[in-house]
């Protein structure tokens, strides 16, 4: 479950940098036709560039937590099939 939350995450992330994206195409490159854009087009290029350094950093650490949970998650279930003896082997391979 917590793997759909991470997705739906990373989904509204992409959602925001498309806006980020478009707002620097249709505003900063003057699409508009407003003249006041020297200014916001060092806003949106900082702010473009703010926001991918933080995507990636979210996304990073959701991967690593993903790997996480799923190397945690295995290690119990190892440890639990040891504990109900359905893994048990002598040195004789039975």
């Amino acid at each position: 479950m917590t793997t759909l939350w991470y997705i739906i995450t990373l989904f509204l992330l992409w959602m925001i940098w498309l806006a980020a994206i478009t707002f620097t195409f249709f505003v900063v490159l003057g699409y508009t036709g407003w003249h006041w854009l020297s200014g916001v087009q060092g806003f949106g290029y900082i702010a473009e560039l703010m926001l991918t350094v933080i995507e990636a950093n979210i996304i990073f650490f959701m991967g690593y937590a993903c790997f996480w949970e799923r190397k945690h998650a295995k290690k119990v279930y190892d440890e639990t099939q040891l504990q109900d003896g359905l893994h048990l082997m002598n040195t004789n391979g039975g």
